[in-house]
């Protein structure tokens, strides 16, 4: 059983460049997939080593993305989100919520609305207007609280779901 003090315990801060970190963040996004998805499924979609290779791909100098954790008690890691920079159809660059996941001891102490906050600002900061989040209809953990901050369903095809947030321009 891992401790889960309240949020006065936790930091916030890029992913470094770190395989052990890197592991944990892929390992957490295998999770988040059995959790929606059901053991047998979720376990099987990707690999682990896929998945570390996908937060290696993110990392990289050249990709305009950035790995936000979130430490807990003894420099754990409890949570993770993953954004980066897309470009639509039309050529209009948005703002892509890769994934979010938080231990099940550490939810609903706000850490969720933390990372989905730090991904938006990022998102501003890059003078983007839109986020968008694709997940499966079935999560219901994690669709309430992006529901509540602003996002609405966009399009659902099948078994997925995309958010949408339209986001205020940058200020000045």
């Amino acid at each position: 059983m891992h401790p889960s003090p309240g949020n006065d315990s936790t930091e916030l801060r890029e992913l470094r460049h770190d395989p052990a970190e890197i592991e944990i963040v892929a390992r957490n996004m295998r999770q988040t997939l059995i959790d929606v998805m059901g053991e047998e499924r979720g376990a099987g979609f990707y690999s682990l080593e896929w998945l570390i290779e996908r937060v290696r791909w993110h990392l990289a100098p050249e990709r305009t993305a950035k790995v936000l954790v979130v430490e807990g008690a003894g420099g754990r890691i409890v949570g993770h989100a993953i954004v980066r920079v897309e470009v639509d159809e039309g050529g209009e660059r948005y703002g892509y919520f890769s994934t979010i996941f938080v231990e099940e001891a550490w939810r609903r102490k706000g850490l969720g609305k933390r990372l989905l906050t730090s991904v938006e600002r990022w998102v501003q900061g890059h003078q983007l207007r839109r986020v968008i989040y694709n997940t499966a209809a079935s999560n219901k953990r994690l669709l309430p609280l992006f529901l509540r901050h602003g996002y609405r369903v966009s399009l659902q095809e099948g078994e997925m779901v995309q958010l949408t947030r339209e986001l205020a321009g940058p200020s000045g």
